[in-house]
């Protein structure tokens, strides 16, 4: 799933670069350049050295990433899972079932 980077308020285009890839606002690096340094286990104190940008900027990309992510049909799909599961724990009491302790 591809994200709106423009709602972002912390990203930025280069006009009239090839790619147009979103970068930090006021720098040239790359917002995936972030990912893909926590996924290979860079932390964000080494990624903040290693690059130069700082944690409020590493901050909102990833606070933004999380909530384009979670989308309302997740939100409830999630809501309406809990809500069966306690449906079926309350109907397996009722029938006398011996229970187990899930979440």
């Amino acid at each position: 799933m591809a994200l709106d980077w423009s709602q972002c308020p912390a990203v930025d285009t280069i006009p009239g670069k090839a790619g147009s890839e979103w970068v930090f606002k006021r720098t040239r690096m790359p917002v995936a350049t972030v990912f893909e340094n926590l996924q290979a286990g860079a932390t964000i104190d080494e990624i903040t050295e290693w690059f130069h940008v700082n944690r409020e900027q590493i901050a909102a990309v990833l606070e933004f990433a999380s909530q384009s992510l979670e989308t309302p049909h997740a939100r409830s799909s999630s809501v309406a899972n809990r809500i069966s599961r306690k449906r079926a724990l309350a109907r397996a009491q009722a029938a006398g079932a011996p229970m187990r302790n899930t979440p």
